[in-house]
């Protein structure tokens, strides 16, 4: 009986498999990033565009005292958070960086959070204007030369 011995593959062989099977690896990961994109739909209004931590903004200063975090999770659940953990990890980076403070209650031993300093240019409730155009118009009380400055491109 004759033994087939296996010889070593030759380069072409080599690159034929390489090239293989990077095609299909990535034919896999655009299948894959595919499966999971979903249309983004394009925000139209202001509360649309608010992000998390402004929507936990809004949420603690509409209470009057000190919300726990389960409070502030039964708040918060309505308003698009899917999960506590990321919720109290917002909550504990406002509270590093200043925006938010802890205050102890005294009867449950537990802490309620509280708004602290808010950000700079923060108002909360405030709708988005639309923007400045860029040619503005003049004011009635000027002479013609200072009228035709405005109105340069």
């Amino acid at each position: 009986m004759q033994t087939l011995e296996r010889s070593a593959p030759s380069s072409i062989q080599l690159v034929r498999s390489c090239f293989l099977r990077d095609r299909w690896q990535a034919q896999q990961a655009c299948l894959y990033a595919t499966k999971k994109r979903h249309p983004v739909p394009v925000p139209e209004t202001f509360e649309e565009k608010e992000t998390w931590k402004t929507k936990l903004i809004r949420i603690l200063t509409d209470a009057s005292e000190p919300l726990t975090s389960q409070a502030v999770w039964l708040k918060a659940e309505p308003e698009g958070f899917r999960s506590k953990r990321h919720m109290k990890g917002l909550l504990d980076d406002m509270r590093r960086r200043g925006v938010l403070k802890t205050e102890p209650n005294v009867v449950n031993k537990s802490f309620g959070y509280k708004i602290g300093k808010l950000p700079r240019g923060f108002r909360p409730g405030t709708v988005a204007s639309e923007p400045a155009s860029s040619n503005q118009a003049a004011p009635a009380d000027l002479t013609a030369a200072q009228r035709s400055w405005f109105t340069r491109g």
